[in-house]
């Protein structure tokens, strides 16, 4: 396991797109650096203001990116016969697929850290400090933070269960976007409100569960707007968990299957 997380590695930092993320945020960064050097900067800035605009990156391009990048790897292994050379020398195929999704993991990780550390050096550009005027927040959006990263691992997961079935880049591509800017669990929530209108299963799902994180409006009796209780943020951890290890131990089977056959 070890050799091989070596030489995904090796060929993960080889690779020219693993740098173009990073490349576009610092671009980003120094953009508005050089837009904003002459100008007046703005007060303060709420570190909790900070990581809402992380959320919406995270949710969205992050997690994205970190996707496409993975399936773009998986799909060269077969392009340039790397997988061919590589077979032989394991002791079963799963091995191979847990390496996948470990380097996929540690593209998701690095992507999210540079994601951080752009906003958070584009809010320091553009204001006059970095305050926080909300402490008892501040540990619940870094927890948030994590479970973002967390469930854009669990996505990778989910999309490399079906590369392993499929062996379809084209599809690994299709259902990391599809899932990321919320087409596949938008058209699965619906199906579900068609059948049984109560049950809010989007709570029960990798991105849109970040809907309810904080509770969500519902309407009383007089008409008026109240906060729902969240669910305890465990229960966040739990499932999300439970999606990655459900995913990758299917991944594996169907590896191991394919390496019998």
């Amino acid at each position: 396991m070890i050799r091989i997380l070596k030489m995904e590695f090796r060929r993960l930092f080889k690779t020219g797109c693993f740098y173009a993320f990073p490349a576009v945020l610092a671009i980003t960064v120094l953009t508005e650096w050089i837009s904003t050097s002459s100008g007046e900067k703005l007060g303060e800035m709420d570190i909790v203001d900070v990581f809402g605009a992380v959320f919406e990156v995270v949710l969205l391009m992050t997690i994205a990116v970190s996707g496409v990048l993975s399936v773009f790897l998986w799909a060269q292994e077969y392009k340039k016969g790397y997988i061919k050379n590589i077979a032989n020398t394991v002791s079963g195929r799963h091995i191979i697929t847990v390496a996948r999704l470990i380097v996929g993991a540690f593209i998701m990780i690095i992507n999210t850290v540079f994601t951080f550390l752009t906003v958070l050096c584009i809010a320091s550009i553009e204001h006059t400090g970095i305050v926080s005027k909300h402490p008892e927040l501040v540990m619940d959006n870094v927890s948030q933070l994590l479970l973002m990263c967390l469930s854009g691992i669990a996505v990778i997961a989910f999309v490399l269960m079906l590369f392993e079935i499929f062996r379809s880049s084209a599809l690994g591509y299709t259902m990391i976007l599809m899932i990321c800017f919320n087409f596949l669990e938008g058209i699965l929530c619906n199906i579900v409100a068609l059948i049984n209108p109560n049950w809010e299963i989007g709570r029960h799902l990798l991105i849109s569960q970040f809907n309810y994180i904080n509770g969500i409006p519902v309407f009383d009796a007089s008409g008026e707007i109240t906060l729902q209780a969240p669910d305890p943020m465990w229960t966040f951890w739990l499932r999300t968990g439970i999606y990655l290890i459900v995913f990758l131990v299917a991944a594996s089977i169907v590896s191991k299957k394919k390496d019998a056959v």
